[in-house]
């Protein structure tokens, strides 16, 4: 998670539980507090703003004054003027006249504020920056990547970092060095030991010793999906293997990233897809398509949007106005201007009724009808009845919907903790 100010919305995103906490933010007309999973209040509701409790400790503001509480109760007050951004397993990040630092649980600055920036540790690191410049610091403070990269520095990925200063991009290592010279136009991060790098508008492919894996010719590089590179060349477009071998001769206009084992490609006004063969599994006749999802992919007609099996059978037919992808081996759709959902074999499993049906998420799709946001099962039942002002897509354990124009929590059986 990136730093961000103290504000209630950040905060109450910063976890996603696969079960309820012990102890569950919980809102009255008093303010904030905690209470159990049956709703019994535990620590009474007399914050401004609270945050979940994370490492046993969650964040707290009354009026102008910030503090965190811990398991057992334990309230620790900051000093005037010190605002805690986030608490980690080893420190604090506070900030104080508009600067962030490390603080001990003890409130004692370990690292005087000094940063315009300080990510989240990973792995022993945070990134800092200050006045435009980048570098990495661990917990105690130590620079270890010196401040003096721009602040598009990205997270160690792979062991290396990618950096750049005056537009030119290379990768350091977690010490600082640099292990790849600061010569390239643009860079990606390093996956399953590669990363595509670009100079003078060719893209080309370097391990993380350095060595160009792969010659740098290429107009267009996509990420290396399922074992293969889409690549542009000359105009034309195919595919190459992880080696940079061609798989797939430069005979289409454009190419997608491989998804369960197809890929779709583009020619003659027509997409069609792939398998990892480079045989046409399924023929260039369609308008558009997404990728494939659960088995199935959207692909679009006249007009018309429906789904087709790898085959290239038209298992559902091409019917809808709007469709999304399937997830959790469902999908909404739409027919005119109203929503409802199908399982893989096409069949409606909730009524095209609603002005919008989301993604099916942790096994429910957030539906509004007449204004207001409900949720729907995989079998399109409405568990959660609509009539919440707003709501953020279902988590596992705890999910915002906003009410009376303030914002609350719910269980997945609609336990509100929060009074109305």
């Amino acid at each position: 998670m990136r730093y961000g100010y103290i504000c209630f919305f950040l905060l109450l995103n910063q976890l996603l539980f696969s079960q309820l906490p012990s102890l569950i933010p919980f809102r009255d007309k008093d303010g904030w507090g905690f209470a159990d999973t049956s709703g019994k209040i535990i620590i009474p509701t007399q914050y401004d703003t609270i945050s979940f409790f994370e490492n046993d400790f969650a964040i707290y503001k009354i009026g102008p004054v910030y503090g965190f509480l811990s398991m057992n109760k334990k309230d620790k007050k900051f000093e005037s003027g010190i605002e805690p951004i986030e608490i980690s397993d080893e420190c604090i990040i506070a900030r104080s006249n508009g600067k962030l630092g490390l603080m001990s649980y003890g409130r004692k600055w370990l690292v005087q504020p000094q940063f315009d920036r300080i990510d989240a540790f990973e792995h022993g690191l945070a990134i800092v920056c200050a006045d435009g410049k980048c570098g990495m610091m661990d917990v105690h403070g130590k620079i270890k990547v010196p401040l003096k990269y721009m602040i598009d520095i990205h997270a160690l990925s792979g062991g290396l970092a990618c950096v750049s200063i005056d537009d030119k991009f290379g990768y350091v290592n977690k010490n600082g060095k640099e292990i790849i010279p600061l010569k390239y136009d643009n860079v990606s991060t390093f996956e399953h030991g590669k990363a595509r790098v670009m100079k003078n508008g060719k893209w080309g492919v370097v391990d993380s010793l350095g060595h160009e894996v792969i010659e740098l010719v290429y107009n267009q590089l996509n990420s290396l999906r399922e074992g293969f590179f889409g690549a542009e060349l000359n105009g034309r477009a195919g595919f190459l293997d992880s080696t940079g071998k061609v798989s797939v001769a430069f005979k289409y206009e454009k190419v997608g990233s491989f998804s369960e084992d197809r890929v779709w490609v583009y020619a003659y006004n027509y997409y069609g897809f792939l398998d990892k063969k480079g045989d046409e599994k399924i023929g260039l006749k369609y308008e558009q398509v997404d990728d494939f999802h659960n088995q199935r992919a959207a692909v679009f007609k006249e007009k018309k949007w429906g789904f087709v099996d790898p085959d290239g059978h038209e298992l559902i037919p091409l019917q809808f106005d709007k469709v999304d992808n399937f997830s959790e081996y469902h999908a909404v759709v739409s027919m005119g201007d109203k929503w409802g959902m199908i399982d893989t074999t096409g069949k409606i499993v909730a009524p095209m009724i609603y002005d919008f049906a989301g993604t099916m998420m942790n096994g429910f799709s957030r539906i509004i009808r007449n204004g207001k946001y409900g949720y729907i099962d995989a079998s399109g039942r409405e568990v959660i009845a609509p009539k919440y002002d707003d709501a953020e897509d279902f988590q596992p354990g705890l999910t915002k919907v906003k009410s009376s124009g303030k914002w609350g929590f719910i269980d997945k059986y609609g336990r509100e903790y929060f009074t109305r």
